[in-house]
């Protein structure tokens, strides 16, 4: 996603964080989209050529799920596309299904079960509810959906996270410490574009989810209290599954440089990411 965004450099931060938006969302909750679809379109979507079916999934995310939107404007805009796909003949379909669904949103849309309404595979609700039973698995179809929180692993080598936050706040991007992670930061406000960034091209700063950063930290805690500076460089560590290679630079990061570490992948492909 962010590579894709990185061509269009030109762009006001607000529309680079609306097609990310967009873009993450029509994938996320694709199956809820086509049930929407399916209850106000004479044409099922499975029957539905891929691109008009494209143009309906985003006419649709923009309808329900982002309130900012005014409704001209998602039904217009997506009506535009179809024209610049040279299908206009379409454009009247899209308007039509767009306008259903503008309707049957303001009466409530209701849905059949949980895994059509937060977009959750029927073969992977079937088994949450067969290993924990409905009430949890339920709550995990629920939590699979919404936007997630982009987290940064300061590099402790060159830069304290408050020397960060403030460059980042300077990029437009509001970042705070995240709890009891004493190398990341969360960010709150903006649309970053590490690529663009300044400090990421310093490597100043990495983009690392909390959990994979949490994993490796809980390591370097058990491993620090064996260590003095005298042995620390006769440590070895081995990532067997190390592409794209954030824990592996984390674990180095966390040791000062003073441990070996061999960073490995199954994948060819993954390994060229690490390199």
């Amino acid at each position: 996603m962010n590579a894709a965004l990185d061509k269009y450099v030109y762009l006001d931060s607000r529309d680079r964080a609306f097609i990310k938006s967009l873009t993450e969302g029509v994938a996320e909750r694709r199956i809820t989209l086509d049930y929407i679809a399916d209850r106000v379109s004479k044409t099922p979507t499975e029957r539905m050529k891929p691109v008009i079916r494209m143009i309906i999934r985003m006419g649709i995310y923009q309808l329900v799920f982002m309130e900012h939107v005014p409704d001209s404007a998602a039904v217009n805009e997506a009506v535009k596309l179809t024209r610049l796909k040279h299908i206009e003949g379409l454009g009247g379909v899209v308007n039509g299904v767009l306008r259903a669904v503008t309707r049957l949103r303001d009466e409530g849309i209701t849905y059949p079960d949980p895994e059509t309404e937060y977009s959750c595979p029927g073969w992977i609700a079937d088994r949450l509810r067969l290993d924990h039973g409905t009430l949890k698995a339920e709550a995990v179809i629920r939590s699979g959906v919404g936007s997630m929180p982009m987290y940064l692993r300061v590099n402790r080598l060159l830069a304290g996270r408050d020397e960060v936050a403030a460059e980042l706040l300077g990029e437009g991007v509001r970042a705070v410490p995240a709890d009891d992670a004493p190398d990341i930061l969360k960010v709150e406000e903006g649309s970053l574009a590490p690529g663009l960034s300044e400090s990421f091209r310093k490597g100043r700063y990495s983009v690392q989810d909390l959990s994979s950063y949490t994993a490796v930290y809980e390591m370097w805690k058990q491993i620090s209290v064996n260590i003095n500076s005298e042995n620390s460089v006769d440590i070895k560590i081995i990532d067997m599954c190390a592409a794209p290679g954030g824990k592996s630079c984390a674990l180095a990061e966390l040791m000062e440089d003073k441990a070996h570490i061999r960073a490995y992948d199954i994948s060819e492909d993954k390994l060229s990411r690490i390199r």
